[in-house]
């Protein structure tokens, strides 16, 4: 049994290391994919008054606002994040996160790591926590 193991073992770390260099599953958070600041400053986005914008990996656009003014969402302890994203407009309210900071609202999750890196996806019917990896998103700066 043991001997099956490791070639089973290695088998696995190969097709692993085969998708990642490909670049078809890049882990959330890890920046693989998400567009160059170069890239995003190029693209010429126009800015909305007081949000960050971002460019994603699969050509989104995401322009988000972070903040807690928001009464009631003071009152709640939580802190908020505003997305324009798919040409709506959604409030986020932050989620448990290990790192990063975590928002979820609107049938999506917003993470980021920072202000310049993050990652969005779609949140599946009674989701708090996307299953879906999303895609990579990057600010520009």
């Amino acid at each position: 049994m043991r001997s099956l193991l490791i070639p089973l073992a290695a088998l696995a770390l190969v097709a692993a290391c085969e998708e990642t260099a490909t670049g078809t599953t890049p882990l959330p958070g890890s920046g693989v994919g998400a567009p160059r600041p170069n890239e995003v400053a190029a693209a010429g986005i126009p800015p909305r008054q007081g949000f960050l914008t971002y460019l994603c990996a699969d050509g989104r656009v995401v322009q988000a606002q972070y903040g807690n003014s928001d009464d009631a969402i003071m009152s709640a302890g939580q802190n908020a994040a505003y997305l324009y994203v798919d040409g709506r407009s959604i409030r986020m309210l932050q989620g448990v996160s290990a790192s990063g900071v975590r928002y979820i609202g609107g049938g999506y999750q917003w993470w980021t790591r920072g202000l310049q890196t993050a990652n969005l996806a779609p949140l599946g019917p009674n989701e708090s926590t996307a299953t879906d990896p999303g895609t990579e998103c990057r600010a520009n700066g």
